[in-house]
């Protein structure tokens, strides 16, 4: 195996890792909704997207992710789309 193709594949590895620990965070969540929330993890930023239905569960899907190792920021791409 050469080097690019190992960089590649931790690179792979982490950014898989990354997600699934904000994906088991999510899961954790006691609103159904929230955790249905998508996760992509991509160099360093973790983005969050779905659909819910107040701005409520948008800010508890960012405060669960909140503190994932290897993330320097959360991007909060989901859309608010009631008006609980």
């Amino acid at each position: 195996m050469d080097l690019l193709q190992q960089t590649s594949e931790s690179g792979v590895a982490e950014r898989q890792s990354q997600a699934t620990d904000a994906r088991r965070r999510l899961e954790r969540c006691p609103y159904r909704e929230v955790r249905m929330v998508e996760c992509e993890y991509h160099q360093g930023s973790l983005f969050l997207k779905g659909r819910l239905a107040s701005y409520f569960f948008k800010q508890l899907a960012q405060t669960a992710v909140a503190g994932v190792h290897g993330v320097d920021r959360v991007v909060n791409e989901i859309e608010v789309v009631g008006g609980r």
